[in-house]
C-alpha cells in the first residue's frame, strides 16, 4: 500500500512538472513548443520516446513489445 502512494506521488510531481515546462515553452523560454520526450511506464518506451526525437516515424509500431519480448 506505502508503495503505491509513493508511485502516485512520483507520478502526480512529474505531470505537475510537465505541465509547468509546456507553459513555460508558450511563452517563449523555449524554442521547442512542447516537451519532447513522452512520459514512458517503463524501459521500453522510454527507449522509444528517446528514439522518436529523431524518428518520429518509430512511435505506435510497436517497439516497447519488441524490446519486451527480447
Amino acid at each position: 500500500m506505502e508503495i503505491d502512494r509513493y508511485f502516485k506521488e512520483i507520478n502526480l510531481q512529474l505531470k505537475k512538472a510537465y505541465k509547468v515546462a509546456t507553459e513555460a515553452r508558450k511563452e517563449g523560454y523555449d524554442p521547442e513548443l512542447e516537451v519532447e520526450i513522452p512520459i514512458a511506464k517503463n524501459m521500453a518506451e522510454r527507449v522509444e520516446g528517446l528514439i522518436s526525437t529523431v524518428a518520429p516515424q518509430i512511435i505506435s509500431v510497436g517497439i516497447p513489445k519488441r524490446i519486451k519480448e527480447l
